[in-house]
């Protein structure tokens, strides 16, 4: 399931495609191997059938990462952002 990734001084959310649970692990790994400060992550697609997109984040900005409830992620399948 997707979750939500907050980054410091943003209100918005980031989705990814992985799970929250997942996310926290890649950054702690990533934290504990002292290998920098950037970890690659997929963003969620908002229309059915479009590829995931890669983005790397600075893991020292992480601010929250939450998980996308199932419902919420349907809704915004069917009634994508404009921009999307």
């Amino acid at each position: 399931m997707p979750s939500k990734l907050y980054l410091r001084g943003d209100s918005d959310a980031l989705w990814l495609t992985l799970a929250a649970d997942a996310v926290l692990s890649i950054i702690e790994d990533a934290r504990a191997a002292g290998t920098g400060r950037f970890v690659r992550l997929d963003m969620a697609p908002f229309v059915r059938g479009e590829a995931a997109r890669p983005a790397y984040f600075d893991f020292d900005v992480v601010s929250a990462i939450l998980p996308v409830d199932p419902r919420e992620w349907e809704d915004m399948l069917e009634d994508p952002p404009e921009w999307a």
